[in-house]
This record gives C-alpha cells, structure tokens and sequence, in this order.
C-alpha cells in the first residue's frame, strides 16, 4: 500500500498463516513487484506448507531468469498472471523500461514451459497499443498461456495520462478483432479472455469474460 514499507519476511510469513487458518485455499502477492522480494522462494515454500497453493501477479520481468522460475516452481508456485502491453517499442515505452518487452517474454517461454501453472498474459488495452493487440494473439498462439485483453481502468496513474485513455466502443471493437483473429489461428476459446467493460459491448463473446473473480480471487 502507498504509505507503507514492505512487510518482513516474519510479517509476511504471519499474514500468510492468518489466511490459511482462515481457510483460503490460495495465496496471491500482488505490485508493487513481488517477484523481486529476495524472500519470495521462501513465501512460496511457507505457503505450500500450510497446504495452500501460491501465486503472483507480475510484470514478469524477474522470471525471465530461468533459475528463479525453477526455483519458485519447486517451491509451489502454481499461478502467475502477468502483463505483456504490445509489440516491444509499444510495451517499453508503456512500461518505461528498455528491454522490458525482451525480459517479459523470456519469462513466458519459461513459464509456459511449466505444466503445472496457470498462466495469463494481460494486455491492458489503451491507446498506444489499440492497433496492435492481433500482434500479441500471434506472438502467444504456440505458448501454453490464457492470453487476455483488458480496457484500462481510468484511475490512479492513468489519469495522469488521460489521453491514452481509448474510447470503450473502438476499444471493445478492437478486442473482438484481436479474439477472433486467434480462433481463426486456432487458439482455443479457452485460451482467450477480455474483462473491463460490460459485457454488452463485446456481443458474441461473453462467454470469455475473464477477471480475478473468475479466477476465485
């Protein structure tokens, strides 16, 4: 939370086992960036030990790393829900760092390699990248990931930056493009999501509304 430091390791470890006696079948540390607490192989294995599963959402740079990815895995990690925003000049620009696309996608082959997790890649869809989401449905098809569109959210930081803020109507048009492009490629139904606008603009494909609800988060 803004305002506040990181928890510790014992802290963190506390509030695990609080959630576990309280019967949550599943831990999820979210941003700032957890993946790079030098304790998360440690939270993740704590996590498994009280019997619930452990997962993350990311930006995905840290498990470009193959040896974190291997070690997080054998430590419990079964759910990873990370962010990949366009082609790589798009998404460096939106996420302000050179060679962040580069690093996200290593981090996908690995984990895609990984059977036993489940995997979204999420697009949060905004102007910069509105014309380019076919190109993320052809960069994931042969990868083992949910690959998911989701409208920006106008709050916070983005309404800094309003006018990256795409219109709902040509946004949900480009989203449905970009769906079923990939069921023409052959990408199952299953494997492609949207969540963040209702669900009457997406006609057709509401049965791929997909959020962290959805997800039992």
């Amino acid at each position: 939370m803004k305002g506040h430091g990181d928890l510790s390791t014992d802290e963190l470890k506390s509030e695990i086992g609080k959630a576990v006696r309280a019967r949550f079948s599943g831990i999820v540390l979210s941003g700032g960036e957890p993946c790079i607490r030098k304790d998360i192989v440690e939270a993740a294995r704590h996590t498994r030990e009280l019997g619930a599963q452990f997962g993350v959402i990311t930006n995905g740079r840290m498990l470009a790393y193959g040896k974190l990815t291997e070690e997080l895995c054998l430590a419990g990690l079964t759910y990873v829900y990370m962010s990949l925003h366009g082609p790589e000049d798009i998404h460096d620009r939106l996420v302000g760092v050179t060679g962040a696309f580069k690093q996200g996608v290593r981090a996908i082959d690995n984990l895609s390699k990984r059977p036993e997790l489940d995997l979204t890649v999420n697009t949060v869809v905004v102007k910069p990248n509105l014309e380019h989401l076919c190109d993320t449905v052809r960069l994931l098809q042969n990868l083992d990931c949910r690959i998911k569109f989701s409208y920006v959210e106008p709050r916070g930081a983005m309404m800094e930056n309003r006018e990256d803020i795409p219109d709902p109507l040509l946004a949900s048009r480009a989203i449905s493009d970009a769906i079923e492009h990939g069921l023409r490629l052959g990408i199952s139904p299953r494997r492609i999501a949207w969540d963040g606008l209702p669900h009457c603009y997406l006609p057709g494909h509401q049965d791929k509304f997909d959020d962290l609800f959805t997800h039992d988060i």
